[in-house]
């Protein structure tokens, strides 16, 4: 078992390293380009923001391990006198809880960042988070309660506010793989939960104790040396996430913002990037030093285009991704106020809604559920670290489906995915456990999706300049979602039983499906006084 884990992690490390590898070759041409500093410096510039990143998330993706504790925490709280009447059910408070944080931080992320600057933010997001891990050592020993505020909810909180602002420093290096980036940070993020899974199941129960105390129907750990573990378990996760996070925020950076100068002599800008004019072709010209003594000889107009709020021309090759032929000016924005004025804000609030809802059921529940037919900690906990493998992979995945399809064509293929795999789960306990380890792998990995479509959606329909405040408000979805789920997974299960509760969930997720059949992206908002306007044909989502 530890052999195997210990391959697993080295695994993701090795693939971390290829992947950021990999990112910075295939995108070298399309890095967000810094001419006052050397190449070389800019591409390293580049690895050590993507190892920050990664470095980061690693920390700040610990909500990933709550599914897994929960049926320390609980047996924990029941047996040590503090609440006797605590079930498995109420542990899904701390999912949702933190869903429901997550949602509401966002809408203040893109404020705070104003306030503070990048780095400060980021600063600042990760050493609550931190703190509230520690601070949770004191919690679980005081009220269940006061630690699903902790835990739950000020750990999310917390964590959403770097987790914005790096994954729109990730989309400003890679301004034409701005899916592949964003499935790239919630990958690293993602990935937290194969190492802290593993790493608290074997500090808490390092000897496999299986469950011996049955409370109507409901199976408990009694053992003393294991419960004695459960505080001192988030000691040593919050030392582990401050130290990560303080190394990370002096490696993240944004890629330097600078004015490009474009001539204009009379000439065409052709589709594939070139300068059509009667006499000859001339290109584009970048060095402003050059253009200055261009425009004292010939007199010629010059106009200046601000890198981060207007699209780059560049040549590039007649076959392009359908993120390239969807991807917007960057005149073609909408605030806040102008998106909810569209329809299409409350389909993708809607859809964020139900596949949050989706998400967080099974995240909070794949062990407990496991826990009524197979009685092998270890198993279940071997099942967390797969699934958290698989959910990295899955996001990164999703960022590449993203860049190669139509994001309506990826938004039908999650949907539809997502509901098939609860019709499954359905049946896996009547099929066996190795089943179970599949479908309910496939049912943790697939739903996370959302987290990668959904932004890509916002950016891509909104636009970029406003993406942290957009988000955060179709994300409010996530805060409705959060106080919701726990009275419907609680009541369907109490009344009806698990297949029902899971048939529930199958039935919203063709819901789902409908709502994003009936999305089309808005029409682009008119504005006048451009200094340059850039337009071309727009494929149907």
């Amino acid at each position: 078992m530890t052999a195997s884990n210990g391959g697993i992690v080295i695994i993701v490390i090795i693939t971390i390293v290829s992947t950021i590898n990999n990112l910075a070759m295939a995108t070298n041409t399309e890095i967000a380009v810094d001419k006052t500093q050397p190449e070389r410096h800019r591409v390293w510039k580049f690895y050590l923001t993507f190892f920050g990143i990664t470095l980061l998330h690693l920390s700040l993706g610990a909500p990933f391990i709550i599914g897994n504790i929960i049926p320390y925490v609980v047996s924990y709280m029941r047996l040590v006198g503090k609440d006797a009447t605590l079930t498995y059910d109420d542990g899904i408070w701390l999912v949702s809880m933190g869903t429901t944080a997550f949602g509401l931080s966002m809408m203040f992320t893109s404020y705070i960042e104003n306030v503070l600057g990048f780095r400060k933010t980021i600063l600042f997001g990760s050493l609550i988070q931190s703190a509230s891990t520690l601070v949770s050592y004191y919690t679980i020993q005081s009220s269940y309660y006061y630690f699903v505020i902790t835990e739950g909810f000020l750990n999310s909180a917390a964590g959403s506010i770097p987790y914005v602002v790096t994954v729109s420093c990730a989309m400003k290096w890679m301004p034409n793989r701005k899916a592949t980036a964003t499935g790239y940070v919630l990958c690293t993020h993602a990935l937290s939960a194969t190492i802290f899974t593993y790493a608290s199941s074997k500090y808490i129960n390092p000897e496999n104790y299986e469950e011996n105390e049955f409370v109507n129907g409901e199976a408990y750990f009694s053992q003393k040396d294991l419960l004695a573990r459960v505080p001192k378990c988030f000691l040593m996760l919050g030392c582990v996430f401050m130290v990560s996070q303080l190394i990370s925020v002096c490696l993240i950076s944004n890629p330097k913002e600078e004015t490009t100068t474009v001539i204009i002599e009379n000439e065409a800008v052709n589709v594939d990037g070139t300068v059509q004019s009667g006499e000859e072709n001339n290109p584009i010209q970048d060095n402003d030093m050059a253009i200055q003594s261009e425009n004292e000889a010939n007199d010629v107009q010059t106009q200046n285009i601000p890198d981060e709020n207007e699209r780059e021309v560049r040549v590039k090759s007649p076959a392009r991704t359908a993120s390239e032929r969807e991807s917007e000016s960057e005149e073609d924005y909408f605030t806040p106020f102008q998106m909810v004025k569209t329809k299409q804000f409350y389909l993708l609030w809607l859809l964020t809604f139900i596949l949050s809802m989706q998400y967080t059921t099974i995240v909070g529940v794949y062990k407990v559920y496991g826990l009524t037919f197979i009685s092998d900690d270890n198993f279940l906990t071997v099942l967390g670290s797969a699934c958290a493998v698989g959910n990295a992979v899955a996001k990164m995945s999703w960022g590449l489906i993203c860049d190669k399809l139509l994001f309506k064509d990826s938004t039908i293929l999650l949907c539809l995915s997502v509901a098939l795999l609860y019709l499954l789960l359905n049946v896996s306990s009547m099929v066996g456990r190795y089943f179970y380890f599949f479908i309910a792998l496939l049912t943790y990995v697939v739903p996370g999706g959302i987290y990668v479509v959904m932004p890509f959606i916002i950016s891509k329909s909104y636009g970029i300049k406003y993406y942290a405040s957009n988000c955060g408000t179709v994300y409010t979805s996530l805060i409705i979602s959060g106080l919701l789920n726990p009275f419907i997974l609680k009541g369907m299960q109490h009344f009806f039983g698990w297949n029902w509760t899971f048939f529930f969930f199958e039935v919203i997720g063709f819901i789902g499906l409908i709502l994003t059949v009936m999305f089309q992206k808005p029409k682009k908002l008119e504005r006048r006084g451009s200094v340059l306007s850039v337009t071309e044909d727009q494929s149907e989502p």
